[in-house]
């Protein structure tokens, strides 16, 4: 299924100035948008620096770049980045398309601009569902009124009971969360495998599978991925992306996004202890909205909100304080919504140069 295209649209000012423009991005004007997000967020913004993770992350199959943007002849007034699913899966039952890095520069001549821009999205883009990750808790109330359910994901961590914790603040000192014991074995999966593996889903929103996993964490221009199959009782349950993030010798293991039966992490605690040895992390953590808690308690995984400690979730660059990732998403398809880490924007560094 070909990335969504919309055709050129008008919009009026409200002060009988000449219309601005709506359109797609072109090769053209690709330079202008990496000018346009240096200005209005920072100048060491990663994609107003890196071009190439730019195209990886926004780039359209059928040429051009997935975002719209707001013009006043040649000058960006306003833009919003799309991420449509078939991007990394054409084969995929349903369309969904996350929203990403919304602007619009303040003043008469764009007042309701970012508005119309989303309306352009929502309107002329067929998908069975949309959703947004990252978004400031002030436009919750928008998208609410727009027919989104909205909320924030949960950081559920664990620890690894044989390093010593330097990254999790923890002035109490309490006794954190470790793996519980559990029978699933994790296989390291390369693309080939993934591209021709079949598992049963739950039906959940956003729809993916194998060949998405493999897609869109194989080949990404700055992280170093790994994608593990879950087998349990001699069968195939799920896949699971993980990544190592680190700070100054430290390191965590981060889980970002999930695939198939999500029971079977209940029976995980073992391997991912394993895991977090192997890469010498001193703890896990698995940002995630839909996951059943029972599954992730008996694993080891507890939310980090029921801990008076500080987990950080900001690598690139590094953070110590845990700030709330607030999601919206709306689908026209019946079941569980499951979110992570690596949907949509999230999942990237913040400043060039950062790994």
């Amino acid at each position: 299924m070909p990335s969504p295209r919309v055709s050129r649209l008008s919009i009026s000012k409200q002060n009988n100035h000449k219309a601005l423009s709506i359109e797609l991005c072109s090769e053209s004007n690709i330079k202008s948008v990496m000018q346009f997000i240096a200005s209005e967020w920072s100048s060491s913004h990663i994609l107003a620096n890196d071009l190439p993770m730019l195209t990886w992350q926004y780039g359209a199959k059928s040429g051009g770049y997935n975002w719209v943007l707001g013009l006043d002849n040649d000058l960006i007034k306003g833009l919003l980045g799309f991420i449509p699913l078939s991007k990394f899966d054409e084969e995929l039952d349903d369309e969904f398309i996350w929203l990403a890095l919304w602007k619009v520069i303040e003043g008469a001549d764009t007042r309701g601009l970012g508005l119309r821009l989303l309306r352009v999205i929502l309107s002329d883009m067929p998908a069975s569902g949309y959703g947004v990750l990252g978004i400031n808790q002030d436009h919750l109330s928008l998208y609410k009124s727009l027919g989104f359910t909205v909320g924030a994901l949960n950081q559920f961590f664990m620890i690894n009971t044989h390093v010593r914790q330097k990254l999790i603040h923890n002035p109490c000192n309490l006794s954190l969360p470790s793996p519980c014991n559990g029978e699933a074995v994790f296989k390291l999966a390369s693309r080939d495998i993934l591209e021709n593996l079949v598992l049963s889903d739950d039906l959940s929103i956003p729809s993916k599978s194998p060949r998405y996993f493999a897609s869109r964490f194989d080949a990404h221009p700055i992280y170093k991925y790994e994608v593990y199959i879950i087998q349990h009782n001699g069968l195939d349950r799920a896949v699971i992306a993980t990544r190592v993030a680190e700070h100054c010798g430290s390191k965590a293991l981060r889980i970002v996004d999930f695939y198939g039966c999500n029971s079977v992490l209940s029976e995980c605690g073992n391997a991912l202890q394993a895991l977090m040895e192997l890469h010498n992390c001193e703890f896990c953590d698995f940002w995630q909205y839909g996951i059943a808690e029972e599954s992730l308690n008996k694993c080891g995984f507890f939310d980090a909100l029921l801990y008076k400690v500080s987990v950080p979730n900001y690598f690139e660059p590094f953070v110590q304080d845990t700030r709330p990732i607030f999601f919206a998403i709306k689908s026209s398809q019946d079941g569980p919504f499951r979110i992570f880490r690596a949907d949509g924007d999230q999942d990237r560094p913040n400043v060039r140069g950062a790994n």
